[in-house]
This record gives structure tokens, C-alpha cells and sequence, in this order.
């Protein structure tokens, strides 16, 4: 058996950048610690959770971090309201946009956030497209639940939770807005460094060198 992960086309991710900003004043805005996700916004993706950590904070009295969230999905206008209902105004959900935007806003952040639940699947591993693009942007990645063969672990280019109680991922990301830049630098430089290994040009190598053997 052999496998080959998901990746990112690293020329395209840094060309987009550059050539497809949004002007956007969450994303300019210097003052604050910006976590981004960027995906759908289902069930699934657990988002509840987000504005659960967003809450917490929120009574902490840290009005510096900021929940910017890019997507659409049949659970948008619920949490939506539940945005309004809870006085929640360090969220803000972006709409959709096209994946072109993605490098641009993903590179204005501190820190990338992906959630969901944990499985008994993930022993096995994981490969989510959005990972490889949180990658890419030269920024760490909180994950709220645990992959088997990790690569944020194996890379170190963040950090992965055991579980998703919203107190525990409320202190990661307390714990990333407050280290020191030196080491937060370490994070995005060990973030690209892993995008390379798996942008599209080497595993496109590796699957012809699979098929010609």
C-alpha cells in the first residue's frame, strides 16, 4: 500500500497572495490577535465550539483576540444569531469567498484553526485540504482534536488538543497570543518548511516514480 497526502500548489498559494488581497479592516488591523478559519461552515466543522472558546474569552475580559471566519454553510445563520443573542463582537463571520482569497487572509492571521471531534478514524491519520493551505501561509495551526501520524506534531508547526472542552482551547490560543515572537517566527518558518514537503510538484514526483517502478 502506499500513500500519498492531499497538498498545495505552493506557486499558485504564493501568487494568489499577492495578487488577490481583500481590503479587509479586521485583517489590517495590527492591534489584535487575529485566529482564522476558513471552510464550510457545517455540523461537522463544529463551529458552535468556536463561538463556545469566543465566550469564554470574551468573560476573561480579552478583548485583543479576535475569531475572523471565512465560509458558508447551512449552520451560518444560526450561529449567526447566536453571535447577536450572546454579544459576541470578537467574532465575525466573512461570507464566502473564492479560494483564490484564501492565501491572502490566512497569511493576515496569528494562528489557523481547524475543529471538529475526535474519532477513532483519525488513528489512521488525516489529510484535510485546509491543512495544507494553513501550511502554506507561514503560521501556526491549533487543531481541537488529535491525528494519528500528525503532522503538526511530526513538523511541529502548532499544536493538537485531546479534547474539545472550550476552556482547553481557550488556553492554546491564550498560550499562542502571548509567546514570544522568536518563537511564534519558529512556528511559521516550520509551517512553510512543511508546505514544501508537500507541495504538488513533489508528490506529483513521487507518484510518477510509483508508477514507473
Amino acid at each position: 500500500v502506499y500513500h500519498i497526502n492531499n497538498g498545495v500548489d505552493l506557486e499558485a498559494f504564493d501568487y494568489n497572495k499577492e495578487h488577490f488581497q481583500i481590503d479587509d479592516a479586521d485583517l489590517k488591523d495590527n492591534e489584535s490577535f487575529k485566529v482564522i478559519y476558513v471552510g464550510s461552515i457545517r455540523l461537522v466543522n463544529n463551529l458552535g465550539l468556536l463561538l463556545d472558546t469566543a465566550k469564554i474569552l470574551k468573560e476573561r475580559g480579552e478583548s485583543k483576540i479576535k475569531f475572523l471566519i471565512w465560509g458558508d454553510g447551512n449552520e451560518l445563520e444560526a450561529l449567526k444569531q447566536r453571535v447577536q443573542q450572546e454579544g459576541l463582537t470578537n467574532v465575525s463571520f466573512k461570507g464566502r469567498v473564492d479560494k483564490k482569497y484564501v492565501p491572502y487572509i490566512t497569511s493576515c492571521g496569528q494562528l489557523n484553526i481547524v475543529l471538529g471531534k475526535s474519532s477513532p478514524l483519525y488513528k489512521y491519520g488525516g489529510s484535510l485540504n485546509k491543512m495544507f493551505d494553513y501550511f502554506a501561509s507561514g503560521k501556526p495551526t491549533l487543531f481541537t482534536f488529535r491525528l494519528g501520524y500528525s503532522l503538526i506534531e511530526k513538523y511541529e508547526v502548532g499544536m493538537e488538543l485531546d479534547t474539545n472542552d472550550p476552556i482547553k482551547i481557550a488556553d492554546a490560543i491564550m498560550h499562542f497570543s502571548e509567546m514570544p515572537e522568536s518563537q511564534h517566527q519558529k512556528y511559521s518558518i516550520n509551517a512553510r518548511a512543511a508546505a514544501a514537503d508537500f507541495d504538488f510538484k513533489i508528490l506529483s514526483s513521487k507518484l510518477i516514480k510509483l508508477l514507473e517502478s
